[in-house]
């Protein structure tokens, strides 16, 4: 990708590879691209909630257990910063927001209490 400047998007996609040294794994969207995620201290999460039910926050510590999952569904939305030096771009997530807080579900489309 040959970019020049800075940028915030979301990025939906299947959670793979996630490094917990380096705080960082891959996302893969739904026509197979994938982009590099890396995740800061202050990066936060939460999950979906359907009409009626409480704010879902989602701990530090539950968000690498959940990123262990490999396949877990995420929406990522953070910034993408220009190539640096060794030709690559970075992308540094700010929040997350997970589905469920089980690999495979989605609550969004169960019907609301």
């Amino acid at each position: 990708m040959n970019m020049n400047f800075t940028f915030s998007d979301t990025i939906a996609g299947y959670a793979s590879d996630f490094n917990n040294e380096s705080k960082s794994f891959i996302s893969e969207t739904s026509d197979g691209r994938k982009f590099k995620i890396n995740i800061l201290p202050q990066t936060y999460a939460r999950g979906i909630w359907n009409h009626g039910e409480s704010y879902i926050p989602i701990d530090a510590d539950k968000i690498d257990e959940m990123l262990s999952v490999d396949g877990q569904f995420v929406y990522t939305y953070g910034t993408f910063y220009p190539e640096t030096k060794d030709g690559e771009s970075r992308f540094e997530a700010q929040w997350m927001v997970f589905p469920s807080t089980e690999s495979g579900k989605y609550v969004h489309e169960e019907n609301p209490k």
